[in-house]
C-alpha cells in the first residue's frame, strides 16, 4: 500500500509508507488508520490553501500493488524531518514516471479531492 498526498503547486509527498509506519504489507480485509492512534503525537497533517487562493483542491492517491516497488526517493516521505518544497520540484513527474513501470495488472489505485477553504 502508498498512500501520496498530492498537492496544488504539483508537489507530491509520501504519506505511507513513512519513518513512523515503514512497513506497507497489508493484510487482506483488516482496516488501517493513518496515522495510527499511538503516533498521534507525533505526526499529523495539516493542510492550507495556495497564497492568494479562495479555496485550494488536493487529492489523496491510493494505490495498492501485489509486490512491493521501492517508491521514488525523491518525493518526499512523512518523518522527523521533511524537507521544504521546491516550486519546481519533479515529484508529481517523478510519481507519473515511476506508476508508468508497474503494470496495470498489479495495481488497483484511487484517488480521493479534498478541497481547503476558510
Amino acid at each position: 500500500l502508498y498512500v501520496f498526498n498530492m498537492m496544488a503547486d504539483n508537489n507530491a509527498v509520501l504519506m505511507f509508507p513513512n519513518e513512523y509506519m515503514p512497513d506497507n504489507l497489508i493484510v487482506s480485509k483488516s482496516t488501517y488508520v493513518i496515522p495510527p492512534k499511538e503516533i498521534n503525537n507525533y505526526v499529523s497533517f495539516l493542510v492550507g490553501k495556495m497564497p492568494g487562493d479562495n479555496m485550494t483542491m488536493e487529492h489523496i492517491y491510493i494505490l495498492c500493488t501485489k509486490k512491493n516497488f521501492l517508491a521514488p526517493l525523491s518525493i518526499p516521505k512523512i518523518g522527523t524531518e521533511i524537507e521544504s518544497f521546491d516550486k519546481n520540484s519533479n515529484g508529481f513527474l517523478d510519481l507519473q514516471e515511476w506508476l508508468s513501470e508497474i503494470p496495470l495488472d498489479e495495481r488497483v489505485e484511487s484517488i480521493i479531492t479534498y478541497y481547503v477553504t476558510d
